[in-house]
């Protein structure tokens, strides 16, 4: 049935090839695939650098199954992103912080370090 989804952002804004964990890639793939192929809604590949498409790409698809592939959506942080290539186009503008396009307007890094540091309740 209509089971929750979610969404994946990897902010690839400044990666360079050296930065590329690929362990952390292949484990990350083979979670998605193997225990949560229908729950991920959308994964957003934000400002992948220009060497990613070409080389990264062709080689990270295969690992996955083709409906996991067409998930994958290569976005822009541009302001005059539009469209499938907007980050807001994916994921809710509500849900987004104001630097990528979004609605929200708490810093969301500070928001989320200071709910982990809380204890729980």
């Amino acid at each position: 049935g209509g089971g929750t989804t979610f969404s994946v952002v990897f902010d690839l804004n400044g990666a360079r090839i050296q930065n590329v964990d690929v362990k952390l890639v292949q484990r990350f793939i083979y979670i998605l695939t193997n225990f949560y192929p229908e729950r991920l809604g959308v994964m957003c590949l934000l400002d992948a650098p220009g060497f990613f498409g070409p080389f990264c790409w062709p080689l990270l698809k295969p690992l996955l199954n083709p409906a996991t592939a067409d998930k994958v959506k290569f976005v822009s942080s541009r302001p005059d992103a539009a469209g499938e290539e907007a980050l807001g186009f994916w994921v809710g503008k509500k849900c987004l912080p104001t630097s990528l396009g979004g609605e929200e307007q708490e810093d969301t890094e500070r928001a989320l370090a200071s709910s982990l540091a809380s204890p729980a309740v």
